[in-house]
């Protein structure tokens, strides 16, 4: 039974440790900078007027910041962020990929970095000038020391490296390797993209003067882009502020700089982890109960001979505190052999140091309180009996407290069987989505993106041509986004029949886009050769009031970014843009006026993104062939290629991850539970071995005899599921509005999960009853 209690116990420790190390990391983000509390991001939702649904953006148009430092006294400094992803080169060495942000140089004022080089003041004062993170000089120079160094950027420029910063924690959404200045966007992207209102692509941060509420800036927002932009675009575009220190877990926008995380995946975790320690102290709890009747006499003789009920006390929760401390030396070797594999499920780089105060001290203070909450219970009721009624046989023990047993076997198996109906309707709902026909073709496509500043550039065609010539190759296309990624692009457009603009998804892409990915026309025959046209998808038809077939030879007017009335050509069926977590709603797909020319003016028309439909099974000849032909187009750029399999692939990561989570603590929750139901009926068989003789004895089965023993367990396990399904549905109902296409919660999951607690219950206890059913009735009864 001690074995049972420590192995419980340091289960429930361990698992416990290993959550709160991965909470520490997830409240800890943001929490480093000096002046978090009083930064906030500004960013927009997008909110059509056509009862469409409204696009939820973390970035902002790059005007605004300026302007709210100039109309609000409360803002005493702003910093704007632009990701860029460029070809870094050095002393003609092979270029490669940075994660760079171009910002403000009063970045600086908001955020305290750690400088090994440089200063704050100037480090981003002239726009050829860059400041790199030591990891990201380490992999350029070979060394950190580079103060003053020259680095060769895209369009043939040069920059001076003006400041080294250590490398960022793991613990801010910020992760670069280089800054640059905000004003290389004029060459990057066109000289007047910084007064653009209609580029939603910086991210916005404020700091506000100390003493100042956001509450008193945010109900003037509205009033400000009235002001300076018009009345209907502060009903359209809206802003709103959210705390720094609020992004990570509060905040799933589309462009956030980092991967957020989610607040209910901690809220689950810290659950779970305080269900699991809470069943290992119930087991505890349980066993020491059960076993009073071994110590009746014990406690007896002790208080006849003088000892008190504080004494008597005493000694059973230094006993439950021992206890307690040979777990945690048994769950800290645990955690530390465990964390490599946590940290690999999580993508964390989690620490466990004893040396550490902040992590000895709150492991010193959990072991207490497991002893204490685990070992109370157990010594007031010990403690309780009165000696003249212990020594003269009138104390039982292990009868009195039945109830409390039951009902905390009733807990545990509550919890385990909620573990169980969460992680199958997780699995059940990832393997669903997967499934999902997404409306497109997504095998044997080969990917190619970091174009640049000119996208596919003007040698496109030539490019194209030589990428179709490959052997393998079926059809290759160039486009604003692939169907694994959210589109970020709407336009509102005038169309035939309707009298006011709507709002639509636009997917910029050459001819050749439907055939590379597959997708389905359902009317006309796709875009109309040497002349503007426009390809709708089924559910804009259908919103713009047309069928299918009624769409052909509409007219449609997007009215912006150089493109011209023309007819629709054709009708598509709808494709699942992104993950299946949002509808993607009515797209309308474009040929850009000039495909092949150089991002221009503020409407970034670049066709970004290179895509390969490769035949059968010849990527592995293809391959080479497609670097072959990059080489000779891109020379100046190292080829960055993915499958779009792969990146479909990552789209429910997260979800698998929390999967994958959940289903080990739920079955260390079986464990601890089995644990305990498997002590409590060894101590059954053992309390009823003379009656188990006698019914031997006169003729009874082993089979009637386990039946026996396992029947009253059985009637706890089935009540659990009462207490489990409306807690499990209620939780799993909550997380399954968080998908657009989503499974249906059926009875066959909260009752096969029912089914698997009772048979492991049926197998743990029926061991053990058939042990004790299968011994030789002289053994129990000799002593008769």
């Amino acid at each position: 039974f001690t074995a049972i209690n420590i192995a419980g116990l340091s289960v429930g420790i361990a698992s416990f440790v290993l959550v709160a190390l991965y909470l520490r990391d997830e409240l800890s983000y943001e929490r480093h900078f000096s002046k978090a509390d009083r930064i906030y991001r500004i960013a927009v939702t997008v909110q059509p007027t056509d009862g469409n649904a409204a696009m939820e953006l973390a970035t902002n148009a790059p005007p605004l910041a300026p302007l709210m430092q100039a109309d609000f006294d409360e803002v005493e400094a702003y910093a704007r962020l632009a990701p860029w992803r460029p070809a870094v080169q050095v002393d003609g060495a092979d270029a490669l990929y940075l994660s760079a942000l171009l910002a403000d140089a009063s970045l600086f004022e908001l955020f305290d970095f750690t400088w090994l080089a440089g200063e704050a003041a100037t480090a981003l004062q002239q726009p050829s000038s860059v400041v790199l993170t030591a990891s990201a000089a380490q992999r350029l120079f070979g060394r950190v020391d580079v103060l003053g160094r020259t680095v060769n950027l895209p369009d043939q420029q040069v920059a001076t490296v003006s400041g080294v910063l250590a490398d960022l924690p793991a613990t801010t959404h910020l992760q670069f390797d280089m800054l640059a200045p905000i004003a290389l966007t004029a060459k990057i992207y066109s000289p007047t993209i910084l007064d653009s209102w209609f580029t939603q692509a910086f991210h916005t941060y404020i700091l506000l003067k100390p003493g100042t509420m956001i509450d008193t800036v945010q109900p003037r927002f509205s009033a400000l882009i009235a002001r300076h932009l018009d009345q209907d675009a502060a009903g359209v575009f809206l802003q709103q502020a959210m705390p720094l220190r609020d992004l990570h877990l509060h905040s799933n926008r589309r462009n956030e700089l980092g991967t957020p995380g989610s607040m209910t995946t901690v809220l689950a975790a810290a659950l779970i982890a305080v269900v699991i320690l809470g069943m290992a102290c119930v087991n505890f709890t349980n066993l020491a109960t059960a076993q009073a009747a071994q110590r009746t006499k014990e406690i007896g003789v002790r208080k006849a001979i003088g000892a008190n009920r504080g004494q008597l006390l005493q000694q059973f929760l230094v006993e439950s505190l021992v206890m307690a401390a040979l777990a945690t030396a048994v769950g800290t070797m645990l955690v530390e052999l465990s964390l490599p594999a946590f940290n690999a499920l999580l993508q964390k780089n989690l620490s466990f140091d004893l040396l550490q105060l902040s992590v000895s001290l709150p492991l010193l203070l959990l072991t207490l309180v497991v002893g204490v909450v685990a070992g109370l219970y157990p010594a007031l009721y010990l403690s309780s009996h009165q000696p003249n009624a212990v020594l003269r046989g009138m104390v039982s023990g292990g009868r009195h407290g039945l109830w409390l047993r039951n009902l905390l076997v009733i807990v545990q198996f509550s919890a385990a069987i909620a573990l169980l109906v969460c992680t199958a309707t997780l699995y059940l709902q990832v393997d669903f989505i997967r499934n999902q026909n997404p409306g497109y073709s997504r095998e044997q496509v080969v990917v190619l993106s970091n174009l640049g500043r000119e996208g596919v550039g003007r040698q496109w065609d030539a490019m194209k041509q030589q990428l179709q010539n490959i052997p393998g190759v079926e059809h290759v296309t160039a486009s604003h986004n692939v169907p694994t990624q959210v589109v970020n692009r709407s336009y509102f457009i005038h169309y035939e029949g309707g009298s006011e603009r709507r709002t639509v998804t636009t997917v910029l892409a050459d001819a050749d886009y439907l055939e590379t990915f597959g997708l389905t026309l359902l009317a006309g025959a796709g875009w109309t050769p040497g002349q503007p046209s426009y390809l709708l998808s089924a559910t804009a038809a259908q919103q713009l009031g047309w069928s299918p077939q009624d769409a052909i030879g509409k007219w449609i007017d997007p009215g912006c970014c150089g493109f011209q009335r023309a007819l629709v050509s054709g009708v598509v069926q709808d494709v699942q843009y992104g993950a299946f977590h949002t509808s993607t709603g009515p797209v309308l797909y474009a040929i850009p006026p000039e495909p092949t020319a150089v991002i221009t003016a503020e409407t970034r028309l670049g066709l970004e993104q290179i895509a390969i439909k490769v035949a059968g099974n010849n990527l592995a000849t293809v391959l080479p062939a497609i670097d072959k032909v990059w080489q000779q187009f891109r020379s100046d750029q190292p080829i960055t290629r993915v499958l779009l399999d792969d990146q479909f692939a990552t789209l429910y990561r997260e979800e698998e991850r929390q999967g994958r989570m959940l289903m080990a603590f739920a079955g260390l929750a079986i464990f601890i539970a089995c644990l305990g139901l498997y002590g409590l009926a060894a101590f059954n068989a053992q309390r009823r071995t003379k009656e188990i003789g006698v019914r031997k004895v006169m003729g009874g089965s082993v089979w009637s005899i386990v039946l026996l023993l396992t029947n009253d367990f059985s009637k706890l396990v089935l009540l659990s599921n009462l207490i489990a399904w409306p807690i499990a549905y209620y939780a799993m109902n909550r997380w399954l509005e968080n998908f657009a296409y989503r499974i249906d919660l059926t009875p066959l999951i909260f009752i096969g999960s029912g089914l698997i607690a009772l048979c492991i219950a049926w197998v743990t206890v029926g061991g053990t009853a058939a042990k004790a059913a299968s011994q030789k009735p002289v053994l129990a009864l000799r002593y008769e």
